[in-house]
């Protein structure tokens, strides 16, 4: 089975999707459901570049609702009813480098490992906290305990009405005193970006007969679009890409197809995809 990603459906005439995407209309985003990657468009060592960091899927509403109102509303400066995400966020504002993404996609895959897949784990926790502020690029994380310690406070034994924060609660209340968590907020309002995979596709590819040994029913879309997801976020991993959204699907054979997004898609280099700075046919085949 093969899963093909594809640049945001700009309707008007485009020179390049990454630089003519605006993340501000509506009209750039797909009425579809099925899966996506979102990031940032940032100027990797001089080049500008799609650089991944969510993946989700859109199941039980459409890729523009989801993208446009939970992505890129929640994540954009606040004010207006925009940017109250509880969503971790990370400092991609001063990455300019190959080097400083080396370093801010190994923090993101310790969290995600340590967050997300590690048995025992209590996130209200003291130590947990503790071992969170060990991550100098991470700059929100929804416990008011974090920032609390983070800034030299004691940790607390608070209520989940107490203890829940949003970014816009982290400014108000003063703690993001060095601007950081504005400036990335702002950096998501002017260059938010995104691309997908629709429903429509991946139902014709569970038609063929080849495919019918995966056992994916066609009516349960959220099964689909489940293992789906699990699979792209390993097939990111391989080119050592990070990204942090749970994601419990179970691993099936597929191939990820981002042929058509390789020449905007940062690449770090050290895999097999990568041919003098540049993606070889970047088809890559996951197996459980």
């Amino acid at each position: 089975m093969t899963i093909t990603f594809h640049h945001p459906p700009i309707t008007s005439p485009i020179i390049n999707p990454l630089v003519d995407f605006q993340p501000w209309n509506q009209e750039h985003y797909p009425e579809t459901k099925g899966i996506y990657i979102n990031g940032l468009r940032l100027n990797i060592n001089n080049k500008l570049k799609f650089v991944p960091i969510y993946v989700g899927i859109a199941c039980k509403d459409t890729l523009k609702n989801r993208l446009f109102h939970y992505h890129y509303k929640k994540y954009q400066t606040c004010g207006k009813g925009c940017g109250n995400s509880r969503k971790d966020i990370w400092d991609f504002n001063p990455v300019t480098s190959l080097n400083d993404l080396f370093g801010i996609y190994s923090e993101m895959f310790y969290y995600d490992c340590f967050n997300n897949y590690q048995k025992g784990v209590i996130r209200t926790s003291e130590g947990f906290l503790r071992a969170l502020l060990s991550l100098k690029y991470l700059l929100f994380y929804q416990n008011r305990n974090y920032f609390e310690m983070k800034s030299g406070g004691v940790f607390q034994n608070l209520n989940e009405a107490e203890r829940e924060m949003t970014h816009c609660d982290a400014i108000a209340e003063g703690f993001d005193a060095n601007t950081k968590l504005q400036k990335i907020k702002a950096v998501y309002a002017k260059d938010f970006y995104y691309v997908f995979c629709p429903i429509e596709e991946i139902q014709m590819q569970l038609h063929k007969e080849e495919n019918k040994q995966l056992g994916i029913r066609l009516a349960d879309s959220q099964t689909q679009l489940k293992r789906i997801e699990r699979v792209v976020k390993r097939a990111l991993n391989t080119i050592g890409i990070h990204t942090t959204a749970k994601s419990e699907g179970e691993i099936l054979d597929m191939n990820i197809d981002l042929t058509k997004i390789q020449n905007e898609l940062v690449n770090l280099g050290g895999h097999p995809y990568n041919s003098n700075g540049t993606y070889n046919k970047l088809i890559i085949s996951i197996r459980k």
